[in-house]
């Protein structure tokens, strides 16, 4: 079996750091607080840092093939595209709005 790649990883770890932290809270959700959302926002953010931390300090080789660079910067084109398609589409409602 092939080695995971450093972004293979992160997305593994992720996963199962929010199903650890989702499955309690809504499996034992008895009364619903502000309280416990900002508990599990927390729980979430210290256990990715560490997560991410331990994976770092374990995975010395990061080196993306041509097709994770390729994907990247395809994902770079469309997300700009999007956003400055919306950023002007913006600008033209509010431009009609106040004509």
């Amino acid at each position: 079996m092939a080695s995971l790649s450093y972004r293979e990883k992160t997305l593994y770890a992720t996963l199962v750091i929010e199903l650890a932290v989702y499955i309690p809270y809504f499996v034992f959700h008895g009364q619903n607080s502000v309280g416990k959302v900002a508990g599990m926002i927390a729980a979430i953010i210290v256990l990715q840092i560490v997560a991410q931390a331990i994976i770092a300090a374990l995975t010395r080789n990061r080196l993306t093939d041509e097709r994770d660079r390729l994907i990247e910067l395809r994902g770079y084109r469309v997300g700009y595209f999007t956003f400055a398609s919306l950023m002007a589409l913006g600008l033209a409602a509010l431009w009609f709005h106040a004509a």
